[in-house]
């Protein structure tokens, strides 16, 4: 096996072409991002809910609560790793999503991956910072090219690298409808290929970034094949002494034999583990009202109908697991044969030392 190939993306180069996925509401922090960095890859902060329920924000509106809580977290990787290569997740998603990349550019963050929608507007918010690499996530061809056409058209840039996320193994929010997640045409072995003829046809150098459904070497193997030039990885990292989340949500990895495809209040189908509290979720026992209004689009807020998002990630979070989400990749189950280990120890697996 030989080592694992370098990544350069805008004005960074990472030894190894393993991204960390961002994971939300407190799972992925500084901790667990500068773990990732200290072994050269690159270390993503899961951006959005940071300060939600957290009694040291508690006398802070939702939104300034959030904002705060990422800036703290930004600055904790900047005195843990200050010259890594790490960055913020933010979903476009969330309402306050100009003033949390705002926050992010403003402390230290030296690229932003945003999905959850198309970032159309990004470069626009972040025009003073022409050193923070931009990393939209898509998951089709028709992806790519809008975001590229878009980008050059509107705001005379490209983006830095592209984040190709597979609706059919990733977990969280996922990119596609519920009758296109096992569509074949969005397959990373289908879309990667495709999207990489499409920049080389237009003489775009921007790499690509395979997601979902990456565990081990052999994956990685397969994605750089596809013409990929690097991978992102989350649920790995989830059963690691340095993530963030509490033992509860780890032992709910370790634990699982399947994940599922859930109805999100955001209006996206998700990958999350089976818990009781979906399977309340399903006999319509979840009695919720929307405080925050923390998302452009709430089928609790607009309609009254689904559960609180946020206060089921951050439920989990804080180790309710009977009375939450908890997001995962379709490969959560193989942490049964990983267990809970550092981060250093599946970087020696994963780049042949």
């Amino acid at each position: 096996m030989e080592r694992l190939q370098s990544l350069t993306f805008g004005e960074y180069t990472i030894d190894n072409c393993i991204f960390q996925g961002g994971m939300s509401v407190r799972i992925s922090g500084a901790e667990l991002t500068t773990a990732v960095t200290k072994c050269g890859g690159a270390g993503t902060i899961g951006g959005v809910g940071r300060g939600f329920g957290r009694k040291e924000y508690q006398n802070f509106s939702g939104q300034d609560a959030d904002r705060l809580a990422l800036r703290d977290e930004l600055q904790k990787a900047k005195d843990i790793d200050p010259d890594g290569i790490w960055g913020v997740n933010l979903l476009v998603a969330v309402t306050d999503y100009e003033g949390l990349v705002k926050t992010a550019v403003d402390n230290g963050t030296k690229f932003i991956v945003s999905g959850a929608g198309l970032p159309l507007n990004l470069p626009a918010l972040t025009t003073d910072y022409p050193e923070i690499a931009l990393i939209p996530i898509v998951s089709s061809v028709q992806g790519v090219r809008v975001i590229c056409e878009r980008w050059k058209r509107d705001h005379k840039r490209l983006p830095d690298a592209i984040i190709i996320e597979e609706p059919a193994t990733a977990g969280g929010h996922l990119g596609a409808k519920f009758e296109h997640i096992n569509d074949e045409n969005l397959l990373l072995k289908n879309v990667i290929p495709e999207s990489r003829r499409y920049l080389d046809e237009n003489k775009y150098n921007i790499p690509l970034i395979g997601a979902g459904g990456i565990w081990d070497r052999q994956n990685i193997d397969q994605i750089l094949e596809y013409g990929a030039s690097g991978v992102q990885m989350a649920t790995r990292f989830v059963c690691t002494n340095e993530c963030e989340a509490p033992i509860e949500f780890k032992q709910v990895y370790i634990n699982s034999n399947e994940t599922i495809i859930i109805r999100s209040p955001v209006g996206l189908p998700g990958r999350a583990i089976k818990t009781e509290f979906l399977e309340r979720v399903k006999r319509d026992e979840i009695d919720d009202h929307c405080g925050v209004s923390c998302l452009h689009r709430c089928n609790l807020r607009d309609s009254g109908e689904d559960y609180c998002i946020i206060q089921a990630l951050s439920n989990v979070r804080d180790g309710d697991v009977k009375n939450g989400v908890v997001f995962a990749g379709s490969n959560a189950p193989r942490s049964k044969e990983q267990g809970i280990v550092p981060v250093r120890q599946i970087f020696d697996e994963l780049t042949n030392k």
